[in-house]
């Protein structure tokens, strides 16, 4: 994961312009172009929740980097949740309400 194997990036990132070399800021402006060719795609396709944009995804992505900058195992786990999303699925969701009434079948 480019986040949990980039360490102190996020800090970087978060010190603006002052705290990058040009380097960096190429590399930033290389990534948002290539980003935003995928989120197009993923929209069309419906892959992608109808409205997200770019600049969600990366400031998703950065909050995942800056909260577990020294724990990649968390950034991971985080970051399939937040695409996954924190509600369970309609399935499982509808199971978990099967068992909890009585006389249905789970």
């Amino acid at each position: 994961m480019y986040a949990a194997t980039h360490r102190g990036l996020a800090t970087a990132l978060l010190a603006g312009p002052d705290g990058l070399s040009p380097e960096e800021i190429c590399c930033t402006d290389m990534l948002l172009g290539v980003l935003d060719v995928l989120v197009v795609r993923a929209s069309s396709a419906g892959a992608l929740q109808a409205g997200a944009t770019t600049k969600d995804l990366m400031v998703l992505a950065n909050a995942v980097a800056v909260a577990t900058e020294n724990d990649p195992a968390s950034a991971s786990r985080l970051l399939r949740l937040a695409l996954a999303g924190i509600r369970p699925s309609v399935e499982t969701e509808a199971q978990t309400c099967r068992a909890t009434v009585p006389g249905s079948q789970a």
